[in-house]
Protein backbone atom coordinates (compact mmCIF):
# COMPACT_ATOMS: atom_id res chain seq x y z
CA UNK A 1 0.00 0.00 0.00
CA UNK A 2 2.93 2.51 0.57
CA UNK A 3 3.86 1.71 -2.54
CA UNK A 4 0.93 2.67 -4.25
CA UNK A 5 0.43 5.57 -2.86
CA UNK A 6 3.60 7.20 -3.09
CA UNK A 7 3.63 6.15 -7.16
CA UNK A 8 0.24 7.27 -7.54
CA UNK A 9 0.63 10.63 -6.05
CA UNK A 10 3.87 11.40 -7.99
CA UNK A 11 1.69 10.15 -11.43
CA UNK A 12 -1.55 12.66 -10.21
CA UNK A 13 1.30 15.39 -9.81
CA UNK A 14 3.04 14.80 -13.58
CA UNK A 15 5.68 11.79 -13.15
CA UNK A 16 5.61 8.46 -15.57
CA UNK A 17 4.94 5.20 -14.18
CA UNK A 18 8.91 4.72 -14.97
CA UNK A 19 9.64 8.10 -13.43
CA UNK A 20 7.33 7.49 -10.45
CA UNK A 21 8.63 3.57 -10.08
CA UNK A 22 12.13 4.95 -10.04
CA UNK A 23 11.63 7.80 -7.09
CA UNK A 24 10.46 4.86 -5.26
CA UNK A 25 12.94 2.32 -5.62
CA UNK A 26 15.22 5.13 -4.74
CA UNK A 27 13.31 5.99 -1.43
CA UNK A 28 12.36 2.51 -0.50
CA UNK A 29 16.32 1.70 -1.10
CA UNK A 30 17.20 4.37 1.38
CA UNK A 31 14.79 3.68 4.06
CA UNK A 32 15.85 0.67 4.28
CA UNK A 33 19.61 0.70 4.72
CA UNK A 34 21.27 -1.28 7.19
CA UNK A 35 20.55 0.61 10.62
CA UNK A 36 17.93 1.45 10.50
CA UNK A 37 15.62 0.56 13.52
CA UNK A 38 13.64 3.40 13.66
CA UNK A 39 14.34 5.66 11.15
CA UNK A 40 12.63 3.25 8.48
CA UNK A 41 9.40 3.33 6.25
CA UNK A 42 7.47 2.30 9.39
CA UNK A 43 7.77 5.15 10.72
CA UNK A 44 6.67 7.40 7.43
CA UNK A 45 3.93 4.91 7.18
CA UNK A 46 2.64 6.35 10.92
CA UNK A 47 2.68 9.75 10.13
CA UNK A 48 0.74 9.26 6.95
CA UNK A 49 -1.81 7.18 9.26
CA UNK A 50 -2.00 9.80 11.98
CA UNK A 51 -2.32 12.63 9.11
CA UNK A 52 -4.85 10.53 7.55
CA UNK A 53 -6.83 10.02 10.84
CA UNK A 54 -6.67 13.70 12.83
CA UNK A 55 -6.42 15.82 9.23
CA UNK A 56 -9.38 16.35 6.64
CA UNK A 57 -8.60 16.11 3.45
CA UNK A 58 -9.45 19.12 2.72
CA UNK A 59 -7.05 20.69 5.16
CA UNK A 60 -3.99 18.45 3.82
CA UNK A 61 -1.59 19.43 0.98
CA UNK A 62 0.66 17.18 -1.67
CA UNK A 63 3.15 18.89 -0.08
CA UNK A 64 2.65 18.15 3.37
CA UNK A 65 2.55 14.09 2.47
CA UNK A 66 5.77 14.41 0.39
CA UNK A 67 7.81 16.32 2.86
CA UNK A 68 6.84 13.49 5.05
CA UNK A 69 7.92 10.83 3.00
CA UNK A 70 11.29 12.68 2.44
CA UNK A 71 12.24 13.86 5.75
CA UNK A 72 14.01 10.80 7.27
CA UNK A 73 15.34 9.68 3.44
CA UNK A 74 18.85 10.54 4.33
CA UNK A 75 19.85 9.39 7.94
CA UNK A 76 23.39 8.98 9.47
CA UNK A 77 23.27 9.13 13.02
CA UNK A 78 26.95 10.44 12.87
CA UNK A 79 25.61 13.65 10.68
CA UNK A 80 24.22 16.83 11.29
CA UNK A 81 22.84 16.94 7.47
CA UNK A 82 20.52 14.53 7.39
CA UNK A 83 17.99 17.18 7.11
CA UNK A 84 19.70 18.79 4.31
CA UNK A 85 20.56 16.33 2.55
CA UNK A 86 16.85 14.79 2.94
CA UNK A 87 15.40 18.60 1.86
CA UNK A 88 17.89 18.94 -1.44
CA UNK A 89 17.30 14.91 -2.92
CA UNK A 90 13.38 16.25 -2.39
CA UNK A 91 13.54 19.21 -4.14
CA UNK A 92 16.12 17.89 -6.73
CA UNK A 93 13.90 14.81 -7.57
CA UNK A 94 10.75 16.27 -7.23
CA UNK A 95 11.32 19.35 -9.76
CA UNK A 96 12.71 17.20 -12.59
CA UNK A 97 9.91 14.40 -12.13
CA UNK A 98 6.64 16.06 -11.36
CA UNK A 99 4.74 19.55 -12.37
CA UNK A 100 5.04 21.19 -8.94
CA UNK A 101 5.91 24.92 -8.82
CA UNK A 102 8.55 26.62 -7.38
CA UNK A 103 6.64 27.70 -4.15
CA UNK A 104 5.36 24.22 -3.52
CA UNK A 105 9.06 22.82 -3.74
CA UNK A 106 10.42 25.01 -1.49
CA UNK A 107 7.84 24.92 1.00
CA UNK A 108 8.10 20.88 0.84
CA UNK A 109 11.87 22.00 1.47
CA UNK A 110 11.57 23.79 4.58
CA UNK A 111 9.14 21.82 6.07
CA UNK A 112 11.90 19.21 6.02
CA UNK A 113 14.40 21.51 7.05
CA UNK A 114 12.26 22.46 10.08
CA UNK A 115 12.80 18.79 11.52
CA UNK A 116 16.29 19.82 12.31
CA UNK A 117 15.77 21.23 15.81
CA UNK A 118 12.23 20.99 15.27
CA UNK A 119 11.33 24.09 14.93
CA UNK A 120 8.63 25.91 12.48
CA UNK A 121 10.37 27.72 9.59
CA UNK A 122 7.50 29.04 7.97
CA UNK A 123 5.31 31.74 8.65
CA UNK A 124 1.40 33.17 7.32
CA UNK A 125 -0.92 30.70 5.90
CA UNK A 126 1.18 27.70 5.82
CA UNK A 127 2.36 27.64 9.46
CA UNK A 128 -0.02 24.83 10.54
CA UNK A 129 1.02 23.01 7.80
CA UNK A 130 4.60 23.24 9.37
CA UNK A 131 2.83 22.55 13.29
CA UNK A 132 1.34 19.41 11.56
CA UNK A 133 4.86 17.89 10.32
CA UNK A 134 6.36 18.58 13.53
CA UNK A 135 3.95 17.07 15.63
CA UNK A 136 3.28 14.24 13.55
CA UNK A 137 7.45 13.78 13.62
CA UNK A 138 7.49 13.44 17.10
CA UNK A 139 3.89 11.44 17.74
CA UNK A 140 5.85 8.89 19.01
CA UNK A 141 7.22 10.62 21.88
CA UNK A 142 3.42 10.67 22.99
CA UNK A 143 2.86 7.05 22.51
CA UNK A 144 1.71 4.16 24.65
CA UNK A 145 3.66 2.91 27.04
CA UNK A 146 4.63 -0.37 24.50
CA UNK A 147 5.11 1.41 21.70
CA UNK A 148 7.72 3.60 23.37
CA UNK A 149 9.64 1.19 25.19
CA UNK A 150 9.79 -0.08 21.41
CA UNK A 151 10.90 3.38 20.74
CA UNK A 152 13.90 3.88 22.74
CA UNK A 153 15.16 0.54 21.60
CA UNK A 154 15.24 1.30 18.16
CA UNK A 155 17.21 4.39 19.01
CA UNK A 156 19.34 2.67 21.04
CA UNK A 157 20.30 0.41 18.10
CA UNK A 158 21.12 3.47 15.43
CA UNK A 159 23.20 4.92 17.99
CA UNK A 160 25.07 1.61 18.67
CA UNK A 161 28.15 3.05 18.26
CA UNK A 162 28.50 4.68 21.37
CA UNK A 163 29.53 3.43 24.96
CA UNK A 164 26.39 3.07 27.39
CA UNK A 165 27.61 5.97 29.74
CA UNK A 166 28.00 7.99 26.20
CA UNK A 167 24.79 7.31 25.21
CA UNK A 168 22.80 7.97 28.28
CA UNK A 169 24.33 11.29 28.96
CA UNK A 170 23.66 12.46 25.24
CA UNK A 171 19.93 10.81 25.05
CA UNK A 172 18.85 12.32 28.45
CA UNK A 173 20.31 16.04 27.36
CA UNK A 174 18.42 15.29 23.93
CA UNK A 175 15.13 14.36 26.01
CA UNK A 176 15.67 17.26 28.34
CA UNK A 177 15.53 19.82 25.92
CA UNK A 178 12.25 19.05 25.25
CA UNK A 179 10.97 18.92 28.46
CA UNK A 180 12.18 22.64 28.96
CA UNK A 181 9.80 23.74 25.86
CA UNK A 182 7.16 25.38 27.21
CA UNK A 183 5.12 22.79 24.67
CA UNK A 184 6.52 20.12 22.94
CA UNK A 185 3.45 19.91 20.45
CA UNK A 186 3.14 22.79 18.10
CA UNK A 187 -0.65 22.67 17.35
CA UNK A 188 -3.57 22.33 19.17
CA UNK A 189 -4.65 19.20 17.73
CA UNK A 190 -1.58 17.51 18.37
CA UNK A 191 -0.87 18.93 22.16
CA UNK A 192 -4.56 17.28 22.43
CA UNK A 193 -3.56 13.95 21.78
CA UNK A 194 -0.11 14.23 22.88
CA UNK A 195 1.69 16.55 25.23
CA UNK A 196 0.74 15.14 28.63
CA UNK A 197 1.95 11.59 27.58
CA UNK A 198 4.62 12.80 26.05
CA UNK A 199 5.69 14.57 28.76
CA UNK A 200 5.57 11.77 30.99
CA UNK A 201 7.40 9.45 28.69
CA UNK A 202 10.36 11.62 28.30
CA UNK A 203 10.91 11.86 32.18
CA UNK A 204 10.38 8.20 33.21
CA UNK A 205 13.24 7.71 30.56
CA UNK A 206 15.71 10.04 31.70
CA UNK A 207 14.73 8.51 35.43
CA UNK A 208 15.57 5.28 33.94
CA UNK A 209 18.33 6.58 31.97
CA UNK A 210 19.97 8.14 35.26
CA UNK A 211 19.22 4.72 37.24
CA UNK A 212 21.32 2.67 34.44
CA UNK A 213 24.36 4.84 35.57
Amino acid sequence: MLKKRFIDTLQELGASPEQANFAWSELSTLYQEEGRAYHSLAHISHMLELMDEHISDDAKSVELELAIWYHDVIYDPLSKENELQSAELAKERLSAITTLSEKSLDRIYLLIMSTQGHLPRIEGKHRLENEWMLDLDLSILGSEEEAYQLYTQQIRKEYHMYAPDDYRLGRSQVLKTFLERDEIYFSDLFKQLFEEKARDNLSKEIEVLSKEQ
